[in-house]
C-alpha cells in the first residue's frame, strides 16, 4: 500500500509519480510479477477527502484480497 498527501496516479503530476515504477520495477527483479498496488492519496486535500481516499483503498484493498484467497 502507498500513501500520498497529492494526487499522482492522474491528472499533471502523474509525470512526478517516481515511487511506483520504481517499486514496480524493483519488485519485478526480484521476480515478483503480478503486483497489485493499492493507493491512498489525496489527504492532504482536507478531511473529508482524506476518509474518502482511505475508505476507497480499503475497498480496493479488500477486493484484491478476495481475489487472492479465491486463486488460492
Amino acid at each position: 500500500m502507498k500513501a500520498k498527501g497529492g494526487v499522482y496516479s492522474e491528472g499533471p503530476a502523474k509525470a512526478a509519480d517516481f515511487v511506483t515504477p520504481y517499486l514496480m520495477h524493483m519488485l519485478g527483479f526480484m521476480g515478483l510479477t503480478d503486483i497489485e498496488m493499492v493507493t491512498v492519496e489525496g489527504t492532504v486535500f482536507g478531511e473529508e477527502q482524506a476518509n474518502q481516499a482511505v475508505a476507497q483503498a480499503l475497498t480496493h484493498a479488500s477486493r484484491v484480497a478476495g481475489s487472492v484467497s479465491q486463486a488460492a
